[in-house]
C-alpha cells in the first residue's frame, strides 16, 4: 500500500533503453552498485541484499495486479509513442 505508483515509469523508461544499454560494458556494474547504495532504502520488508531485492521486484511484476494498473496509468496514458509500442 506504500509504495510509490509512479515507480513504474522508470521501469518502463529502463526497458526502453534496453536495446541501447545491452552491449554497453558499464551498465551492469552500474546497475550493481546502484542497487548496493539504495541498500536500505525503500522502507521495512525490503530486501537488503540487491539480489533478493530483484527478485521481489521480479516477483511484483509477475503476480500483483496493482502494478498492471499502475503501468496503464503512468505508462501508457502518458507515453508519446505510437500505439504500436
Amino acid at each position: 500500500m506504500d509504495d510509490n505508483p509512479t515507480i513504474i515509469r522508470h521501469l518502463h523508461d529502463l526497458a526502453a533503453l534496453e536495446s541501447t544499454i545491452a552491449g554497453t560494458s558499464g551498465f551492469a556494474a552500474l546497475a550493481r552498485k546502484t542497487a548496493e547504495d539504495d541498500t536500505g532504502r525503500g522502507g521495512q520488508g525490503v530486501p537488503s541484499n540487491p539480489k533478493e531485492r530483484f527478485t521481489a521486484m521480479l516477483d511484483l511484476l509477475h503476480n500483483d495486479k496493482l502494478w498492471a494498473s499502475e503501468y496503464e496509468t503512468f505508462v501508457l496514458q502518458v507515453s508519446f509513442a505510437g500505439p504500436a509500442r
